[in-house]
């Protein structure tokens, strides 16, 4: 058998490998005053049909070493985001002291893992170019550009809502968002040429910005939200 992440041949693949890490439903099992976990659901629309689980999702989708490997990723992530060392400004907030290429492999990875587990996501192109940043000692920062947006309201309906990897458009590009811990991640996959304010807030090697809305609603003027943070960072 082949796995289909790293392309070696195994045994068998994992049998339980998260599809988002299991960390980040601990806020909603927090949120829950009763000490039983509550229920999750998956709802496939255009099937019409919803899967309940009760610690997350899972999938047999690579195999244990790309597993083990895929933790560390998950465990650094979430370590980052728990960290204090956050500058905090008007329209953004910045994280110092972070390693560039194993938050780029965290959001690449999720969404690797979600086209593995639905098997439609990305089409081939795609899947490769990913899965080619994801495996590879590269430092790039620019042929996949990543935004992260975070919400400020701790009484908004989606700050501790989960929504795995889909498909969005923000003006001319295409986009992949998925969303965890009242954290919005935004990754340009369309070849249009990027403009100025994506080049200003995307992730960089040596800077990682992220763009504070005050609930999920702001999303609605998202492009002039984004331009105005654009600007401000730029100065």
């Amino acid at each position: 058998m082949i796995c289909p992440l790293c392309n070696k041949n195994v045994k068998e693949l994992h049998k339980r490998s998260h599809i988002l890490p299991d960390n980040v439903y601990q806020k909603i099992y927090n949120k829950n005053p009763s000490k039983e976990k509550p229920r999750l659901s998956e709802i496939n629309f255009q099937n019409k049909k919803s899967i309940k689980a009760q610690t997350g999702f899972y999938g047999k989708i690579m195999c244990s070493e790309c597993e083990r490997k895929s933790q560390n990723y998950d465990d650094y992530f979430h370590k980052l985001l728990k960290d204090k060392n956050i500058k905090e400004y008007t329209k953004y907030s910045e994280i110092l002291n972070f390693n560039f290429k194993k938050t780029q492999k965290y959001i690449v990875l999720c969404i690797l893992r979600e086209h593995l587990y639905q098997k439609k996501l990305l089409n081939k192109n795609y899947f490769n170019r990913l899965k080619n940043l994801y495996l590879n000692d590269i430092n790039d920062d620019e042929t996949f550009p990543i935004i992260i947006i975070r919400i400020l309201k701790n009484n908004d309906l989606f700050k501790y809502g989960i929504c795995p990897p889909y498909w969005d458009r923000i003006g001319d590009h295409r986009v992949i968002r998925f969303s965890h811990d009242g954290f919005d991640f935004v990754t340009f996959i369309s070849s249009h040429k990027k403009t100025l304010w994506v080049k200003n807030i995307r992730l960089k090697k040596d800077q990682f910005i992220m763009i504070n809305i005050k609930n999920r609603t702001d999303t609605r003027s998202f492009k002039k939200i984004l331009k105005t943070a654009s600007k401000i960072i730029k100065k």
